[in-house]
Formats: C-alpha cells, structure tokens, sequence
C-alpha cells in the first residue's frame, strides 16, 4: 500500500463503496480523481437529496501526490489521517512521512462541487451527485470525465480553475432489452490522441 486513508463513502445509489476511481502520473505525482462516496442519499420516491452527514470534504475531487525519490523506490507506505484530510480540504498541503526516508507531499487539485441542483415532479430539492472518474494531463491542463453529472471538465493544474468541456446527453436505448427509453451517457474512460481529447461512454 503506497497511500492509505483515502476517503470512501457508501454512495446512494447501489450501496457500493465509492472512494479513489483513478490515476494518472506524470514524473514523480500521481493525480488520483476521489469519486462520489456518501455525498447523497435517498429522498422521497424518485427522488436524491445531498447527505447531511457526509463523511468527507474531498469527494467529488482530484488530489495530487508527489512522491520523493526514496518513496518511488520503495516504501514502507503512508496513511492519510482525519486531521490531514481536514488540511486538504481546508487547501493545505500535507507532507508525510515513515521515518525512514521516505517522504511524500499531498494537495488538492481541484474540488469539483458534490452535487447540482436537479428539481424533479417528486420533490423539488432533488440533486444530482458528481462523481469525478476519468483523469487526463495533457501539457499545463487536466481533463476530467464525470460520470455522475455527465460532463467532461478542463482543469487548469497551476490555479485549479475549472470549465465544461462538453456535457453528454441520454442515448436512445435500442438494446432490445427492455428497460427506459433513454439511458445515461456515463463518460468515464479517457484517451488523448493528435490534438483530441477521447472519451469513453459507459453505456
């Protein structure tokens, strides 16, 4: 284990543990997207409201951990403690260490709000969850797909400013399977090829 104590939550919709979905290095950092976790909760039928009790300030984000050389070589491994988190959340950065050389720093990259306002027919307060997945670097940006909210985002890595690329619309469902008539998008998987951004739709 090179980092334990990363955030985890059990999100709403299939009550699967949601925490770190994926990685993408460049020399010595590994940028790692932290998905939804437990930032929603059922409402009433048919409907999602954010949790009020949400174990993390660092779901729905991207955090940069930059190893020292030792660490790279080998480690002994690190754990992100409560208070480290509170830091990371807060924007500080967290250097931690084993004692025996090995040193590795952590930042937050950018913190993507947890949820978007989503008013329905059943309740009026219903949202929609984010939910970092994809990450890509390319020169001085990353791009991020979000499979909960269906976008597509541009980070700056220098301010952590971020915009909407593209967002993704539902795909006519011709499966012959049954089901609604249109489902999810779901942009997870990322690919950079000749000056395009590629993106993978789950569905």
């Amino acid at each position: 284990t090179l980092l334990d104590g990363l955030p985890q939550g059990t999100n709403a919709a299939g009550g699967d543990a949601s925490g770190p979905n994926s990685l993408a290095m460049r020399g010595r950092t590994i940028y790692v997207a932290i998905g939804q976790g437990d930032t929603v909760i059922p409402g009433p039928p048919g409907s999602t409201i954010p949790n009020p009790n949400v174990s993390s300030a660092l779901f729905s984000s991207v955090l940069a951990i930059h190893l020292s050389a030792a660490a790279e070589r080998s480690t002994a491994g690190f754990t992100l403690s409560e208070q480290n988190r509170m830091t990371l959340a807060g924007g500080g950065k967290v250097t931690l260490s084993n004692g025996k050389g090995d040193k590795l720093q952590v930042e937050l990259v950018v913190n993507f709000p947890d949820y978007v306002s989503e008013p329905n027919a059943a309740n009026a307060g219903n949202v929609r969850n984010s939910n970092p997945f994809g990450v890509l670097l390319v020169d001085d940006f990353m791009y991020v797909t979000n499979g909960g909210l269906n976008r597509l985002f541009k980070v700056n890595l220098d301010t952590g400013s971020y915009a909407e690329l593209a967002a993704f619309s539902p795909i006519a469902n011709t499966s012959g399977l049954g089901g609604p008539p249109f489902v999810e998008a779901v942009p997870t998987g990322l690919a950079y090829s000749d000056g395009q951004v590629l993106v993978a739709l789950l569905s």
